[in-house]
């Protein structure tokens, strides 16, 4: 299951005295890194010549050593705490919600066809707008 949205508080980023410390340029890797991280869900190979070319940045391996406290680095994966708990909170919120539709599809249908099952097909194979 791919986590699509999860919500940024830019309160947890303007309450971190460590990156109200940061220049623009260790921001900007820090931040590139952290969203790419949300889309690769939560790890990140730690290759420092394709994570340069990831945050357009030529001196990555200066700016990483001031930043990478704020990451966890295992088995040349790179995580980060506050993306794992915001990945792990969206993932049981999305199977929260779809437990919840799949019961609310089986109320109102009765087990008349399965809630899961594809939308009917014109002949084209292309799914019939409603």
């Amino acid at each position: 299951m791919k986590v699509r949205y999860v919500t940024l508080d830019s309160n947890t980023y303007f309450s971190d005295l460590d990156f109200m410390m940061m220049t623009p340029a260790e921001r900007g890797v820090y931040l590139t890194l952290t969203l790419y991280m949300y889309w690769c869900d939560g790890k990140v190979k730690h290759d420092p010549p394709a994570l340069s070319q990831l945050c357009n940045c030529d001196d990555f391996e200066n700016i990483w050593k001031k930043i990478e406290k704020k990451f966890q680095t295992r088995n040349g994966v790179i995580k980060h705490k506050r993306v794992t708990e915001d990945l792990r909170r969206a993932k049981k919120l999305m199977q929260s919600r779809k437990k919840s539709g799949l019961k609310g599809a089986r109320k109102r249908w009765g087990g008349h066809s399965d809630p899961t099952s594809n939308p009917i097909s014109d002949p084209i194979g292309e799914p019939i707008a409603k």
